[in-house]
């Protein structure tokens, strides 16, 4: 029995590559140890009294399971897979007895491990409309559901990108703190660098300028050591220092601006 008939399903919807975009937004994320979807996936096949259940998420290429009981399997290709036609559906898919169904009694997930007999799938959906995977339960045993386990995969499967859409806003805030982080080192290595800069261009200003003072204090001994008559054959020799002074500073001044304007 089915509550989908998926003999018949054409596996490629209209808007195959926007589903798959939005699937990959999702696999491109951290997703590993995803406690609050461990615990659902326990939750489910307690409630459906079953072995195995996952959820998984489906690309163009691969089923990756991202959370799984019962089962070790991480990701195979899609294929023929039950839940790449379970997610061309919008409601649950129930297979009672798999080795019976005309569609996938010779799959080689029924012939061979994990030896399906039962199956039961609900499309996880995003808040786009777009079906990136599903929330399953299977056993090796023929097995139906009540209307509780049928109504419980159900609404934990909307669960399900709700604990995704936490993940993704959890993974977005810690990229903004390492962003934060990265910027803050930075500052801190440019003031650091500025600090520096700052430094050097002090000493260069004491270097270009105390030479030039040490003049003007000598020759300022000499002129009031001699007549007036004689002091007055220094002052062009002041006047040559005087000069000098004001050339370095503007020589120290232009670094110091260009400097900033580097910065």
């Amino acid at each position: 029995m089915s509550l989908v008939d998926i003999v018949g399903v054409e596996n490629k919807s209209a808007n195959e590559h926007l589903r798959v975009a939005s699937t990959r937004r999702y696999l491109e994320q951290d997703l590993q140890n995803l406690k609050n979807l461990e615990d659902l996936i326990g939750m489910i096949a307690k409630i459906c009294d079953v072995p195995v259940a996952y959820i998984s998420l489906i690309d163009d290429i691969n089923q990756t399971l991202i959370a799984r009981k019962g089962v070790d399997i991480e990701s195979v290709p899609i294929g023929q897979t039950f839940c790449f036609d379970t997610i061309q559906q919008d409601d649950l898919v129930i297979i009672s007895d798999a080795s019976k169904h005309s569609k996938y009694r010779n799959s080689p997930y029924v012939t061979g491990s994990p030896h399906i007999k039962f199956y039961a799938g609900m499309p996880v959906k995003t808040h786009s409309g777009h079906n990136i995977g599903t929330l399953c339960v299977i056993d090796s045993n023929p097995k139906e559901l009540t209307t509780y386990q049928i109504e419980s995969l159900k609404m934990l499967s909307t669960h399900v990108i709700y604990l995704l859409e936490l993940r993704l806003a959890l993974n977005t805030v810690n990229d903004q703190k390492k962003i934060m982080q990265s910027s803050e080192d930075m500052l801190k290595e440019k003031y650091n660098a500025q600090n520096k800069q700052l430094q050097s261009l002090a000493t260069v200003m004491s270097h270009q300028i105390s030479g030039p003072v040490a003049t003007m204090k000598g020759l300022m001994y000499l002129i009031n050591t001699l007549p007036s008559e004689e002091s007055k054959e220094f002052l062009p020799l002041m006047e040559l220092v005087l000069d000098q002074m004001d050339e370095a500073v503007k020589l120290v001044t232009a670094d110091a601006f260009a400097a900033v304007d580097n910065d």
